[in-house]
């Protein structure tokens, strides 16, 4: 089994810090919303959910100090400090949490461990409601901002997950329902602690069953707090310190640049990834999970200088293996070029997740076998002209989810809708033979699916919706093409004009599928029992054999399963 990196395992020591502090947050909320019940609710659970248990506050307290000793370190890592909005809004409210969470830490914990404090709820709610309500208010910014800090996390760790879209509502949902109902929790018991502690006997009899000592209690907290401000600022001011003299040593070391092909050539930044010189030099660059080498959106076709690189590290070939890439294909976030080097980007700038997790050949082409399939509707425009456009738009739409259905329900892949017509591929990622047989096993399923809309329209229709089906095989240019948001995964080449052309013959003919003899070869089935035609095709010698078949509902029967 290989190693991980270094850097490999410094990341997932990151990801697994972050998951225990976000579940430390969840069930430290979850505690505070029982106070919607009473205060007894909350300290009787506050053991488990605000993890006091034995050797809870250790493991809270080591996640956060790798967690915080990681966000140190990439701030240092970071050679250019240009990035996404989202970036700089996590990385600022992640560094603020310290300065806002320390007094609480202090006033229980530590308080607890050295003068053998009991931090119950009611002596912490008076201290926010009656005491010192600055740190009542306090306490509530910091938690909202520990929250959105750990969503964001969340969100852009889990979002290149497939399953991540269908789920994403509800988490959303609960996101906003945890902070509501544990500020709620907040605001109810001490609105009734408040109450409560109107009588100067009750608030010393919190105090007294808190075993709090002393005021050398509040003392230490706001001494050690001050402390702590103080340290944690100069270690973020080091940190950037350190960046500034490693850039000035670095840039000593020669003048070297990147070339992006039809774009511009700029200086390499000493230490900087690809990634990085795309944003210091405001070039678009694809990057869906902000530079930390998961979602393989920043990658690039390397050209000129490629030798000169390291090989991928396991991170990176991690990504690059799960898509696919051709040898010439890196990470952007991963490479540090120290040579000049030509690149070319891949993907659109404005990638999605969904995009993410597409195989590379998508974006970069590649020439593959497919088999065709289109399908129009006959008379279909002397139809809309007598029809409401309402009227027009519900009976597509009725006929193309029927189509679309027959399609994918057979394995192949809608590439667009023209008009009234569809053009289906199939064999993006199987072998010719099955290719061919699901396109015949959607055909016969169009016309069946056809058939039912009939029925179900006989009233709203003035004659029943009739459907011409080519199908035809060949090696075509599958790839990504098209411009912005008109993006999409097309095939091109002379067999889809061919096919097009299969369906006007059948349109021709009054029959609804007309198939190539060569997707008849490829299905290994026997259609000598309909009629056979010759059709000369623009730049083949020879003619095609096509067959013509009256009805294609039949059709499904012959074809092997």
């Amino acid at each position: 089994m290989p190693t991980l990196s270094a850097s490999r395992r410094f990341l997932q020591l990151r990801t697994i810090s972050g998951v225990v502090l976000f579940a430390y947050v969840l069930t430290h909320m979850l505690n505070h919303s029982l106070g919607l019940a009473s205060l007894q609710a909350m300290d009787e659970w506050r053991w488990i959910l605000s993890w006091q248990f034995p050797g809870g506050w250790m493991v809270v307290l080591a996640a956060a100090l790798t967690h915080s000793a990681h966000a140190l370190w990439s701030l240092y890592d970071r050679r250019v400090m240009r990035m996404p909005s989202w970036q700089v809004m996590q990385l600022l409210l992640g560094l603020s949490i310290p300065f806002l969470l320390v007094e609480h830490v202090l006033g229980t914990r530590a308080v607890s461990e050295l003068y053998g404090v009991n931090p119950n709820y009611a002596l912490v709610q008076l201290t926010y409601w009656r005491l010192a309500p600055h740190l009542g208010v306090l306490q509530s910014v910091v938690m909202i901002v520990s929250w959105v800090h750990g969503c964001m996390g969340l969100h852009f760790w889990l979002r290149l997950r497939p399953w991540y879209r269908a789920v994403a509502p509800g988490l959303f949902t609960l996101a906003v329902l945890v902070p509501t109902l544990a500020l709620l929790g907040f605001v109810v018991s001490g609105r009734a602690l408040l109450v409560e502690t109107e009588d100067s006997a009750v608030i010393s009899l919190i105090i007294a069953n808190a075993r709090v000592p002393g005021p050398q209690t509040a003392a230490f907290v706001s001494e050690t707090g001050l402390m702590f401000r103080y340290g944690f600022a100069a270690l973020i001011v080091l940190t950037l310190v350190a960046r500034i003299v490693r850039n000035l040593f670095s840039s000593r070391f020669g003048t070297f640049t990147l070339t992006y092909a039809d774009g511009p050539v700029v200086t390499l930044l000493p230490g900087a990834s690809i990634l990085e010189m795309s944003r210091a030099y405001a070039v678009p660059h694809a990057s869906v999970c902000g530079g930390r080498g998961r979602c393989s959106t920043c990658r690039v076709s390397v050209g000129a200088g490629r030798e000169h690189l390291p090989p991928p590290s396991s991170t990176e070939r991690k990504v690059l293996t799960r898509i696919g890439a051709a040898d010439d294909v890196r990470l952007a976030c991963q490479v540090r070029p120290r040579h000049s080097l030509v690149v070319r980007t891949l993907m659109p700038p404005a990638s999605t997740p969904e995009l993410a997790l597409q195989p590379s050949t998508h974006l970069e082409g590649q020439e593959r076998e497919v088999v065709i399939l289109f399908a129009d509707l006959r008379g279909f425009t002397t139809l809309a002209e007598s029809r409401l456009p309402y009227d027009v738009v519900f009976i597509l739409n009725r006929y193309f989810e029927a189509v679309g259905q027959a399609v994918e329900g057979n394995n192949g892949h809608i590439d667009k809708f023209i008009g009234d017509g569809v053009m289906a591929l199939f064999g993006t990622e199987d072998d010719p033979a099955r290719a061919a047989a699901d396109a015949l096993a959607a055909a016969g399923a169009i016309a069946t699916r056809i058939a039912r809309l009939n029925v179900e329209l006989e009233h709203d229709l003035p004659t029943p919706l009739r459907v011409a089906i080519g199908v035809h095989s060949g090696t075509v240019i599958l790839g990504e093409m098209g411009y912005g948001t008109a993006r999409s995964f097309t095939a091109i080449g002379d067999p889809v004009n061919t096919t097009a052309r299969l369906e006007q013959i059948a349109k021709d003919n009054n029959v609804e599928l007309v198939v190539s003899r060569e997707v008849e070869a490829h299905a290994g089935i026997d259609l000598g029992d309909h009629p056979l035609q010759f059709v000369p095709v623009r730049g083949r010698r020879a003619a095609l054999e096509i067959r013509l078949i009256p009805k294609a509902d039949g059709l499904r029967e012959k074809v092997p399963q």
